[in-house]
């Protein structure tokens, strides 16, 4: 998002394989108006073929929750 911002003339790229993170991707992009976000639902890698990707969702009391949960006090 910030490399979109900051450069509005280039288009950016994003690949994301997960279906729930790519989801919320495409939810901010769309939410922020940015135009030049080409959004990819794959992976990227030196060699075709598949993987598997691990996606483990955070918990509602992870450090990163918590900093924004105490922001927002």
């Amino acid at each position: 998002m910030i490399a979109a911002l900051s450069g509005p003339q280039a288009t950016v790229h994003s690949f994301e394989p997960v279906d729930q993170i790519h989801a919320r991707l495409s939810v901010n992009v769309r939410s922020n108006g940015v135009q030049n976000v080409r959004l990819h639902q794959a992976g990227v890698s030196t060699a075709a073929g598949w993987a598997a990707v691990a996606y483990v969702r955070a918990s509602v009391w992870s450090p990163c929750t918590q900093a924004i949960w105490a922001r927002r006090a």
